[in-house]
Parts: structure tokens; sequence; C-alpha cells
């Protein structure tokens, strides 16, 4: 049957194969055609299928047994499987395994392209098997296993795997041999279900731990070597214990041991399965040589002595190696010609074969650079000698000092004084801290110093007023006149006006072609007069027919009274002035011994009166006390001094109306205490004093004899 249609639609009525033949033809008349044969096949069979039983366990495999004859559809046939609670498949005849358990409802159709047929189904039930679970640890080898059963409760069997078995609910189990075992657990429930569990139980290798090492010193260094070995794993730990002590978890530890003797070196060897064994020895350490360095430091350019301080009974063999160079003898002497630090090593063998190496770091100081100063020049000065030396690394540590090779002092600095010009060598010796010895050499000359002095013509005065001044100055070329450190003038022997109230210091300063200086000074008082002359005393001292008038006369002043006038009184019948030129200083007592005097008489007067006045046209400060009176009659009898003159010694007798403590003084004719003699506890009546002249220069002497209030003056001359 034909069609026209582009794409037609045909239903053959019965199975077969068939010629389909498509002829075209175009608008101009021209064709073609394609021709194919096609099978027509018989609808799909109904499937036909059986299952073994109607119930079965969770877990258990349901195997579907396909009964339909399908060969005359020539494998075309395909079979889609739909169970409840499992996905979909096409096979032929597929083996179910369920999950979970209840009704499964078992669908099937068998399909050819573009039909299938009709579905057949079938239904089972899938009963609950047991859960079946169970842990054992791995175990090292020898170790028993521990089984724990988490199973449901049912019937149980064990099987260990190589080729033992059990019952028993968490049973125990010794391996033969290290392994990996499948071990297994069937349980079967009360419903006749049972299910099986198979894990692989690990039997772990025990490790065989050992060691080796090479020498052991005491205090060195030794190199343990780990040679453990185990089967199926590997050595992944390591434990180290010297008599009982861990020291090191490393698998080549480096271990010291401190002193000689015996120690047990026990190494517990750890494998990747967590399985130990463990190895132990006696190790012996020997003893290492208690070696030692002596350095005998020596200066830059100068030989550096090394000792071996090392017991020679333990030494074998030495070695030194100096700034990395190699010595053999037992005391090297190096010579380091650079400053720095430098180490040195010794290596001492002993009979064991034992060694030590110490090891020393010195240091070669730069050498210190010795120098000083010179400070003053002129055998007047004090010269003084100041340490300006260097050193970088070495500190100086001492000092010595020395002129033309004579030591004068230590220290820092030093002084020299006294010596005369001339040329002299100082030296500088330093000694640093590590006992270098290095000296400075300076020649130097000490020049000559003049000799400033000078002479004024008064040491006071009353502004304005003059003094001139006489240079007596030696060996001076330049004159330096200064007042109150003003420079005034440099001529040699100035007259210098004062025109200032005070004390006016005056100070020469001389200087030599050298420039070696020498100063005189003196203080000039310039001031507003203030006279006050006191009469302390009045004497009259027997001077054979008459008696001479010695006057205690003392200048409270201030300034001195080189002349005064005395006026002389006798008993307000007549009076006598008589002019004295003695200085007397401000604030000095003097014996003033007039040139008048009294005649010894029956009818002399009875008393006298004295009263002084200086030379000054100021009015007297005090009028009270410049007037003294006195009687002429003495109150004490008395002899003259005998011998007088005298050279060596001369006596006094004295009449005391009665006993006590006197004194004898001794003056010269300008009013200076020449002697003091004191006496305690005289008789009354004749009292004789020898005084002892020798002392005296000659001249001639007052004597005062101070008894009880009473003053007796008497004379004496020294030859």
């Amino acid at each position: 049957e034909d069609s026209t249609d582009p794409n037609p639609t045909y239903q053959f009525a019965e199975a077969g194969t068939y010629e389909v033949r498509l002829s075209v033809e175009s608008d101009e008349g021209c064709g073609n055609f394609a021709q194919e044969s096609i099978t027509i096949y018989p609808e799909p069979p109904v499937p036909v299928f059986t299952v073994p039983k109607d119930s079965f366990c969770v877990g258990e495999p349901v195997v579907i047994s396909n009964l339909k004859d399908d060969a005359a559809w020539d494998g075309i046939v395909e079979y889609v499987w739909t169970v409840t609670d499992l996905m979909d498949t096409a096979t032929t005849a597929p083996e179910l395994t369920f999950a979970q358990p209840g009704e499964k409802i078992i669908r099937v159709i068998s399909k050819i392209p573009g039909c299938e047929s009709i579905e057949v189904t079938d239904t089972i039930q899938v009963i609950e098997s047991p859960a079946v679970d169970f842990t054992a640890d791995p175990v090292c080898d020898g170790e028993t296993t521990i089984f724990t059963n988490n199973s449901e409760v049912g019937t149980i069997l064990w099987d260990f795997g190589d080729g033992n078995t059990s019952a028993e609910l968490n049973p125990t189990h010794t391996f033969a041999t290290p392994n990996t075992y499948s071990v297994s657990l069937a349980v079967t429930n009360d419903l006749e279900c049972t299910a099986t569990l198979v894990k692989e139980v690990a039997v772990n290798a025990i490790p065989q731990a050992n060691f080796q090492y090479d020498l052991v010193c005491a205090g060195s260094e030794s190199i343990f070597e780990d040679m453990s070995v185990v089967d199926q794993a590997d050595i992944s730990s390591w434990q180290w214990l010297v008599d009982g002590e861990l020291v090191s978890e490393d698998q080549f530890p480096v271990i010291m041991f401190p002193t000689a003797g015996d120690y047990t070196v026990r190494l517990i060897a750890g494998s990747t399965k967590g399985c130990e064994s463990f190895y132990e020895e006696v190790v012996t350490a020997g003893a290492a040589p208690d070696a030692g360095i002596g350095i005998e430091l020596g200066c830059l350019g100068e030989a550096t002595v090394f000792s071996d301080l090392t017991d020679p009974a333990e030494v074998l063999t030495r070695s030194w190696m100096i700034d990395g160079q190699p010595y053999n003898t037992a005391s090297p002497a190096v010579i380091f010609d650079e400053p720095g630090d430098y180490e040195v090593e010794l290596t001492v063998t002993n009979n064991q074969l034992c060694s030590s190496i110490v090891t020393e770091t010195f240091t070669i100081h730069e050498l210190a650079i010795p120098d000083f100063t010179i400070l003053g020049q002129c055998n007047n000065e004090i010269i003084r000698l100041e340490d300006v030396s260097t050193s970088t690394t070495d500190p100086i540590a001492s000092r010595r000092w020395f002129v033309d090779g004579t030591l004068i002092g230590q220290g820092a600095s030093a002084t020299i004084t006294g010596y005369q010009s001339g040329t002299y060598t100082f030296t500088l010796e330093i000694t640093t801290e590590n006992g270098c010895v290095l000296t400075s050499d300076k020649t130097f000359e000490i020049a000559q110093t003049p000799v400033a002095s000078f002479t004024a013509s008064n040491d006071y005065g009353v502004p304005p007023f003059r003094l001139d001044f006489s240079n007596t100055s030696q060996m001076s070329s330049v004159n330096e006149w200064y007042v109150n450190d003003a420079l005034i003038t440099t001529n040699p022997s100035p007259s210098i006006v004062f025109n200032d109230l005070g004390s006016q210091h005056v100070k020469l300063i001389t200087y030599n072609s050298t420039g070696c200086a020498d100063t005189a000074e003196m203080f000039i008082n310039a001031i507003e007069p203030v006279v006050d002359l006191v009469v302390s005393d009045v004497q009259l001292v027997d001077g054979g027919n008459n008696y001479d008038i010695v006057l205690d006369v003392k200048n409270s002043s201030n300034l001195p009274i080189e002349a005064m006038s005395v006026n002389i009184e006798l008993q307000n019948q007549f009076s006598v002035t008589e002019q004295v030129y003695q200085r007397i200083n401000s604030g000095q007592e003097s014996i003033v011994k007039l040139g008048t005097s009294v005649p010894k008489s029956s009818n002399a007067p009875a008393y006298l009166c004295i009263s002084i006045s200086s030379a000054y046209e100021e009015p007297p400060a005090n009028l009270i006390n410049n007037e003294a009176c006195i009687t002429i009659q003495p109150k004490i009898s008395f002899e003259p001094p005998y011998p007088n003159p005298a050279t060596t010694e001369t006596s006094l007798r004295y009449i005391l109306p009665e006993g006590g403590e006197a004194t004898i003084e001794v003056f010269d004719v300008g009013g200076n205490l020449e002697m003091l003699e004191s006496y305690k506890d005289l008789p009354k009546g004749l009292n004789q004093f020898i005084l002892n002249i020798t002392n005296l220069d000659a001249g001639t002497y007052l004597v005062k004899f101070r008894y009880k209030g009473d003053v007796i003056v008497s004379k004496i001359i020294k030859l």
C-alpha cells in the first residue's frame, strides 16, 4: 500500500520483515529513491517471575527467577523492575536486598521499542534482622585481644579468622602470630534472621630494640645509634634512660656522662602501631683528663707563654691550636704583633683514649703610650708632673716618677720642689694591669728665680700721704708694683701716694728673662688717727744717786706712735716736759725709760705724776688713762743687782714684808719681754734670786719684780 504523505503512518497487520521505499521527484521531473528493510515484532511478552519464598530477613538477598521465554524478540526485550524502597532497575532477573523491614511490592513490565507489556506484581514480607556490631582494639604480639559485642540479643558465633571460633558474648582471644585477621560475628534472632559483620583486627609486631655506640668518656658527648627494627611498621618513638632517668627522645641522641663509672643505658623503642620493647646495656664511661691552660700574658711584641696544667700522669698526647696555628711543644711561646682577641685550644688524651678539649680566650692589648706634661719651670715654684698617658684596652695600674734616675713619687702626678736651677731628666714609668712596663723621658731646664724684696719709708700714714719704696730685689729685670691688686707702676723704686683709708696691700712682683717670678709684699695702714696712750704703771729705778723713772705705756691708738710728749710733775711744785722718740705699735705695751730722774734726798718730793700725749694733732680719745702718779718711797726693800754689769748671771735680793708669790720680768730697752720667771711660796724676809742671763744679747735691760701689786724696777747690764 502506497502513500504520498511526506510523513505517513502505517499499521502492519502481522509481524514480519517489510521493504519500505521512498521515492521523490522534483518539479523539473528529476527523481530519486531510498529503500530499507524494517522488522515488525509481535507485542512484548507478559513477564513471568518467581521468588523463593514469601518472607525474607533484612539484608538477606532476594533472588528473582524470570521464567519468560523472549527468544522470539531477538533480545530487544527490556524488563523494568519497580520495588518498594528500592530504585528502579532494568535487568532480566535482579537480586534484591532490603535494609528496612516491611511489605515490599515487586512490579515488572517488559518493553520493546514503542511498546510495553502490562505490569506484573508480587508481594513479599521483609523481616527485621538483628543489628550486628563489635569492637576490638589493636594489640601487640603476645597480648590478648578483647572483643566487645555491641549487637542485639541473639544466637552468637565468632570466627577469628585463624581457624578458631567462639560462641561467647564478649570473648578474648590470643593470636599466635602478628598479622591482620578477618574476624566475623554472626547473630541470629528469634525470627531466624541472621546478620553477619566482618572486621579486620590487627595483631602488631613488637619492635626488636637495639643500639650501638662508640667510645664513651666522662664529660664528653657520645653519640648513641638506634638499631631497632619492627615488622610491618616503623619505629616512631625512642626513650633513652640512663640509670632510670629519661635523658633523650631522639633517635640518635648525644649523651654526656658527667663522671667516670658504669651507667645502665636503656632504649625503649616504640612502633607506629603502638608496640614497645626495650634493650639495655651497662656502659662504662672512661675518665677524661682534667685539662687546664695557663697563660703568662706578654705585651704586644713580646712572648706570651702557654702551659699545660694537666697532671702529667694523665697525658698520653697533647696538641695546641693557637690563633689557628698548631703547636706540639709542652709550653709554646708565641709572639703576637697585632693587638686583639685570640683563642687557644688544648687537646689532651689519656691512656684510656679519652680526651679533654679546653679553650681559653685572651687579649693582646694595644701598648699604652706613656706621656706627661710639666707645669712650672722655676726653682721657687712647685713643678707639677701630670700623667697624660693613653691606654685603649689595658688600663694603667701604677705610675712611678724619677728625676735623674731617683724615684720621687708615685701616682697620677708628682711634684718637685727644692731643686736648684739646672738641667734634669724627668722619667715617667707606667705599669698596666697586665704587667706591661713603659717609660717616657723628658729633659727639662729648671730656671733660676729672682729674689724679690723691698723696704718702705714707713708702714702707716694718714691719707693722703706718700711713701717711698726701695727695691732691693736681686736678678730681676721687670718690676710690677701693685696696690690692692691694681698695677700702679713698673718703676723699680717708686714713690706711691695713698689716698684711701684702710689696710693697703702693697705687692712687688719681679720677673727675670726666663719668665720666673718672685713676690714680696707688705701692708700699709692708712687710717684716720684715733689716739689713746695709756700709762699702765710708773716705777722708780735705783740709778745710784737718783731714781730713774720707768713707765709702762700701752698704745691703744689705731696706729703706731713714734713720738710722745711726757709731762713730769713733782708734788705739784714744778713740772718738766720730756720728748720721747720710741715706736710703740698699735695695741702694744712697752717700757719707756725717761731721761729725767728724781734725786735721792731727804727733801725729795713725796710723789710724782706722769702724763703723756702723742705728736699727732688729734686729741686723745681718753684723757683719764694717760696719767699716773706714784709715791717716791718704795714699799719693798731691795738691794741692787750684783754683779752688775754681768756676763752669765746676776743676783737679786729682796726683803719681803710677808710671804707670797712673785714674778721677775726682764725687758730690753725697746720694751720687749726677754725673760719671765715665776715663784711661789716665798718666805717673809730676805729672798735671793739668781738670774741666768747667758742667752741675753749684750746691752741694758730693765728688771721688774712684781709682788702683791707692787712693782720694783731695777737695771742690769749684760756684757
